[in-house]
């Protein structure tokens, strides 16, 4: 079993010194889909880098980044064998990053050097994402071979050991399980461990909207990109794009302010992605005019939902009056160009709760879809905020991540009223509300009555459930 340590600072200064070697590993993903796979950034793992080079002066680092994406953005999936058991159908399994051979063969290669790792980390996104993590450490142990593991600490850092420290506790190929992360505000991610491993910076930077030092950390991330251009010999102006990976980038914490900052000093070198979701109760016109300032060239907003999947209107005022308003805009000449358009707005609404209502639902697709012009159903797993279960109840889950995975719908045959086929139907639906650009297909004639009487038809007539998922 592993130790379970609260107090990683205290463990890791005590452990290693300024000869140490670290080895940390971005694991790949076991899942039955992955739709924002070139987004996986361990921008934590990447911050722990930068505090255990400032913390042990020296102390050399590797990554070994199963998700980073190649030159064209790609991240490479095969099928695997098994698949998760437990569901009404049993579907394929995918591998989402590098095949475990190729870490296989970098390992190899650092024990051929003799560089040698003192402690390897172990991180995770996600509680639920340890099905890759259960087979890649065996792998770890069998290549270090039986007398020189002894010298090797193997640890587990992230929301697995944090989220599940008791299942972390029992992975018996690990000495460690970090329940918590070092404090690393103010710490920006050591992204020159991958020009270290591939040669080359990633195609954008994750970063921490809240972090007291974020202005700074957008410095760093553009002398970063201009040192690599300069090395090239590339001489045109040097641009970075930058996502921010917190739960609401407009939230009370977050220091938006110095990204606008930022933005004003560096112009057209700085555009940010805005792909978490911002809560839209959040989106006061304050933090709006903020966000335009800061070049965000899309959005991503949360479901304002009310109980069974519903949609709380009033909740979007403000961000659909700064919409129109930038339409209206250009559309007199006032403006040259929108800062943005409903089209770069893609709204969210999440479903795979105890208490979801199917009609509800798809009331909601369509009323998001006429607010945005494009929907994503966003599925909920069991998590903290949402299930309050004990580890007794947890415990059952342990064996079958699809119990977890919010991709499998775990609250089916557990509380909810909808079944697999429910959810299946409404992922089709979602493809026909999206399937020219950005949903215009029902978009025609904006708020009309002819597009009103349109919508209305297509959820009461052409939505239709299978017989065999009623």
């Amino acid at each position: 079993m592993s130790l379970l340590v609260s107090d990683p600072a205290l463990y890791l200064k005590r452990e290693l010194d300024r000869k140490s070697r670290v080895l940390l590993i971005n694991p790949p993903v076991e899942e039955r889909r992955y739709h924002w796979l070139r987004w996986n950034q361990p921008t934590e793992l990447l911050r722990l880098s930068t505090w255990l080079k400032r913390t042990h002066r020296g102390l050399d680092v590797k990554l070994f980044d199963f998700m980073f994406p190649d030159e064209n953005e790609r991240v490479p999936k095969h099928k695997v064998k098994e698949t998760w058991k437990g569901n009404e159908t049993d579907d394929q399994l995918w591998h989402f990053g590098q095949p475990l051979a190729k870490f296989e063969d970098a390992l190899r290669s650092f024990i051929a050097s003799k560089w040698v790792p003192d402690l390897i980390v172990v991180s995770s996104l996600t509680s639920y994402w340890h099905a890759s993590i259960e087979k890649l450490l065996p792998r770890i142990c069998e290549l270090l071979g039986k007398k020189r593991r002894q010298s090797v600490t193997i640890g587990l850092y992230g929301n697995y050991p944090r989220l599940e420290p008791e299942h972390a506790q029992e992975q018996t190929d690990a000495d460690v399980a970090f329940c918590k992360s070092v404090v690393a505000d103010g710490l920006p991610p050591d992204f020159d461990l991958y020009k270290q491993e591939h040669g080359r910076l990633p195609h954008f930077f994750g970063l921490d909207v809240n972090d007291r030092a974020v202005g700074e950390h957008l410095e760093q991330c553009l002398s970063l990109r201009v040192d690599a251009q300069r090395r090239l010999g590339v001489t045109r102006p040097a641009s970075i794009t930058v996502a921010f990976f917190n739960e609401d980038l407009c939230s009370h914490n977050s220091n938006l302010e110095q990204v606008v900052s930022f933005a004003a000093r560096r112009g057209k070198q700085f555009v940010a992605e805005g792909i978490t979701g911002i809560e839209p109760r959040s989106l006061t016109r304050g933090r709006l005019e903020q966000l335009k300032a800061a070049n965000f060239r899309s959005l991503f907003v949360e479901h304002a939902r009310l109980p069974g999947g519903a949609v709380d209107e009033q909740a979007y005022d403000s961000l659909l009056s700064f919409l129109a308003n930038e339409a209206h805009h250009k559309k007199s000449g006032a403006a040259a160009s929108s800062w943005i358009e409903r089209g770069n707005v893609t709204g969210f609404v999440g479903m795979g709760r105890q208490d979801d209502d199917i009609d509800a639902l798809v009331e909601a697709t369509v009323k998001i879809n006429s607010f945005f012009q494009a929907v994503i159903l966003k599925p909920f797993g069991y998590s903290p905020t949402i299930d309050r279960a004990e580890a007794p109840e947890r415990r059952k889950r342990w064996p079958s991540p699809c119990a977890s995975s919010p991709q499998w719908f775990p609250y089916v045959g557990n509380g909810s009223s909808l079944c697999r086929g429910d959810y299946d139907n409404l992922l089709r639906w979602q493809n026909v509300l999206n399937k020219r650009v950005k949903g215009a297909t029902f978009d025609f004639l904006d708020d009309g009555n002819v597009a009103r009487m349109v919508r209305e038809t297509l959820v009461g007539e052409s939505w239709k459930r299978q017989p065999e998922v009623r």
